[in-house]
């Protein structure tokens, strides 16, 4: 159960909120750059909601604030969140696939409240003080086209797709439901695997 106990911070000022008592919600074709307060917050009592196809540049502190429990069925999937300076950090509540964890230069992740959530084929590039316990886990550099270049006004989201040769082509597994196009408008596949992050190459 959520403790509130083991807050640091007033934990309100993302982007995204799931409150109390939300059900089967979606967040999907969203650019959130540079909130202090981080990407996404999930309440207790969310439940069976989902956030996919997505992309976090540069979002601070406690990127994802997920502290429901794995029962309410909430899903995170094929999302990309970059951040380039400070640390930023996951508590993990959720079911977490496909999602690309890109850090760069000096930048870094930490999983707090580890063993909270289920990681399933996520791919973690640069800086991480531990990674999450993820049995199909790609860590190497994504080879994103220009990641950090998303633009103010969401002009360049194409600075997020795989280029030839990225280890996230094909990585990510199957989703049952998913909304069938990324964040660029470019088709999911249904009849292979994914590739890991918002956009398909």
């Amino acid at each position: 159960m959520y403790d509130s106990a083991k807050l640091w911070n007033n934990n309100d000022g993302m982007a995204y909120d799931f409150d109390f008592n939300c059900h089967r919600c979606v967040l999907q074709y969203n650019y959130s750059r540079g909130n202090a307060g981080g990407f996404l917050l999930i309440m207790p009592t969310a439940t069976q909601s989902v956030v996919r196809y997505n992309v976090s540049e540069n979002d601070r502190d406690h990127v994802l604030f997920l502290v429901g429990n794995l029962n309410e069925e909430n899903l995170i999937h094929n999302n990309t969140f970059y951040i380039e300076k400070d640390a930023a950090y996951i508590i993990p509540r959720a079911r977490i696939r496909n999602n690309l964890f890109m850090a760069a230069g000096t930048a870094s992740w930490e999983e707090r409240e580890p063993g909270g959530g289920e990681f399933l084929a996520n791919g973690y590039a640069g800086n991480w003080r531990q990674l999450p316990n993820d049995a199909a886990k790609v860590v190497a550099d994504p080879l994103l086209a220009d990641p950090g270049a998303g633009g103010p006004n969401a002009e360049n989201l194409g600075a997020y797709r795989p280029r030839p040769g990225s280890p996230c082509i094909g990585r990510g597994v199957p989703v049952q439901g998913h909304a069938g196009r990324d964040i660029l408008d470019r088709p999911v596949p249904t009849d292979s695997p994914p590739d890991i992050g918002a956009c398909q190459h």
